[in-house]
């Protein structure tokens, strides 16, 4: 069985070789879990927002590897890295499958060969049409960078970027046609639905088999998409999906986690009872968050937080220089500097990095006030550090940052922000959404860190702006606009997506326009 949009009964697919009249095939190319990327996470939790809008078998994946992974049964094909023909074969491996249309994840350096060269190759080998997501786009490129990116926009149906200024960019330096490039911002978790009621104590992502009425009941009538945990009745909590019949769990059963669901079941049992990867993030939310604070050692503490892979690219130092100035006038306060040192500058560097940054916290008298979590966090771990965090900080020091999920994850929670200038910064914390400060400038952090410590107003202002603008960056929306674009290459219609790039290209010349992609070899 092949994806249909929910619901729907006629052709939506563009291949004549697809083996279901219903539906069409299509396969993401990224980097995916377990291996421990931003952007492998950033797939897999687009898929769930994609799926969410689709009926039939899931999306399929064709996995960037590095190393030996334990994947999931979505990945269908693994492109060796460094391996030039390894990325035609599998190209030529999904030319032969039913695949309508290829979604590509680009980051320069998850791809083999000079500044990821070898993207070409595959993108050269592959007959279905190409949708591509940039995640990064470098505003003075050189030579070679640049003709990557002119031939990734020709080789591409349609093009998405984060940022209007990517999209401009694009348009201005790399010469592409603007009808093809769309703005889509990095998704956030639907964090609304699951809010459960004051009476309910405890939720779980606990999965009973399938077949198995003891444990799980199907209800008749589905929730909304707003209510997907709701109160049942006492002792029971509800997950639902968007339109999906509802699913009743013990709030007392044991919790496990998604990875073990498809461990012991499959991961076609957490589809049938649409327990997205997103859904991972349930916990008891029953605690305040003093209450979670205490239990994590934090008590009494304001809390600024930075979370990502470690690398001197995120500019942390920064921070750290400007605690003693903060601290001077907020003495409660403890940075926490979350996540594993990036696996490549590991490779590379070693630890050296996050050495110098634990040598410069002693000598500035400052161990008290920093905290680090040296590991991999998991989506929900980020999520709960998240929730405890007063004030966010993303010190980065490059200004052509086109994207950051990080950042995005700070707003969709309605948190108070504070950020360096780069692009993306400048355009999500646009509108009172967060505070900019200067690159590379100790006294700025502190100076705006210090202002919102003082002015708690000022403080749940933002979070307020923040917040309210999250809502439109959920994973599900982010998904529908996603359809939206492949819609448009595909010329068809995705019923409960938007319409506009329809719209944009006419329906009528869609796949006249787009089907004949520039291909010169």
């Amino acid at each position: 069985m092949t994806l249909r949009p929910k619901g729907s009964r006629k052709r939506f697919g563009a291949s004549s070789g697809s083996s279901d009249s219903n539906g069409f095939e299509m396969v993401l190319v990224s980097t995916f879990p377990p291996r421990q990327c931003g952007l492998a996470t950033f797939s897999e939790d687009l898929i769930a927002g994609m799926e969410a809008h689709l009926d039939g078998s899931p999306i399929k994946v064709a996995a960037i590897s590095n190393a030996t992974y334990s994947y999931p049964e979505r990945v269908k094909w693994e492109i060796a890295q460094e391996i030039r023909e390894s990325y035609i074969d599998v190209a030529n491996l999904i030319n032969s499958s039913q695949a309508d249309l290829v979604l590509v994840q680009h980051e320069f350096g998850i791809f083999g060969g000079r500044n990821g060269e070898y993207v070409l190759d595959f993108m050269e080998a592959l007959r279905p049409p190409i949708v591509t997501t940039f995640h990064s786009v470098l505003l003075e490129p050189d030579d070679h960078r640049y003709a990557i990116v002119r031939r990734i926009g020709e080789l591409s149906s349609a093009l998405v970027v984060m940022a209007q200024k990517g999209r401009e960019t694009l348009v201005t330096k790399y010469g592409i046609p603007q009808w093809k490039v769309h703005v889509i911002h990095h998704g956030v978790p639907d964090l609304d639905g699951f809010l459960p009621s004051a009476s309910v104590s405890r939720l779980t992502t606990s999965l009973a088999q399938p077949g198995d009425h003891r444990m799980v009941l199907k209800l008749e009538k589905p929730l909304s998409t707003k209510s997907r945990v709701a109160e049942a009745r006492e002792g029971l909590a509800v997950v639902a999906g968007a339109s999906l019949p509802a699913t009743v769990l013990p709030a007392k059963a044991a919790p496990l986690a998604v990875g073990e669901v498809d461990r012991l079941y499959g991961p076609k049992a957490r589809t049938d009872v649409n327990l997205r990867p997103v859904l991972s993030q349930i916990k008891d939310e029953s605690r305040s968050v003093e209450q979670i604070k205490r239990d994590l050692g934090y008590e009494g503490k304001q809390l600024l937080t930075t979370f990502g892979l470690l690398s001197p690219s995120k500019g942390i130092e920064y921070v750290l220089r400007a605690l003693p100035s903060i601290v001077e006038r907020h003495p409660e306060v403890v940075y926490l500097i979350l996540g594993e040192t990036h696996p490549v500058v590991k490779k590379l560097c070693g630890e050296s990095y996050r050495r110098k940054l634990k040598k410069w916290v002693k000598e500035m008298g400052i161990d008290e006030h920093v905290s680090f979590v040296d590991r991999y966090l998991s989506k929900e771990d980020l999520l709960t550090y998240l929730r405890i965090t007063d004030i966010y900080i993303t010190p980065y020091p490059n200004p052509e940052q086109i994207s950051s999920g990080t950042l995005a994850y700070a707003v969709g929670m309605g948190k108070a922000v504070v950020s360096t200038p780069y692009i993306y910064a400048q355009e999500l914390l646009d509108k009172g959404r967060g505070i900019l400060v200067e690159f590379r400038s100790p006294d700025s952090i502190a100076q705006a860190v210090n202002q919102l410590l003082d002015d708690p107003s000022l403080k749940a202002r933002l979070e307020a702006n923040a917040r309210e603008y999250g809502r439109e960056m959920t994973w599900t929306k982010v998904g529908g606009r996603y359809l939206d674009v492949i819609g448009g290459v595909l010329g068809i219609e995705i019923p409960g997506t938007p319409k506009r790039v329809l719209e944009v290209y006419g329906a009528t010349t869609a796949k006249e326009k787009l089907a004949g992609r520039a291909k010169t070899k």
